[in-house]
């Protein structure tokens, strides 16, 4: 697999930046960059992952408003359904 692939595969934040876009307060469509609340989830998870290989990641999340988690939550499930043959998200 060439680098590039690996990177978008293996890489959520770059993934995003690169080809998705989000919709911001002024109405404006723009990169969806992840802000610092999304990086910190985005880290715990990550941090789990290598942890814990061979286990499932779940989390409970208590948010805040306007902190961009939910969105950050459904860019990283189109993330895992776009980059894998044959998968779904939950």
């Amino acid at each position: 697999m060439n680098k590039f692939i690996q990177k978008i595969k293996d890489d959520f934040p770059y993934y995003a930046e690169k080809f998705l876009r989000i919709e911001n307060k002024a109405g404006k469509v723009i990169p969806f960059k992840l802000n610092n609340p999304q990086l910190k989830v985005h880290k715990i998870i990550e941090d789990f992952k290598k942890a814990n290989p061979t286990k499932p990641v779940r989390t409970f999340t208590l948010k805040a408003r306007q902190e961009g988690i939910s969105t950050y939550f459904t860019g990283r499930c189109f993330h895992k359904v776009s980059m894998q043959f044959n998968k779904h998200c939950k």
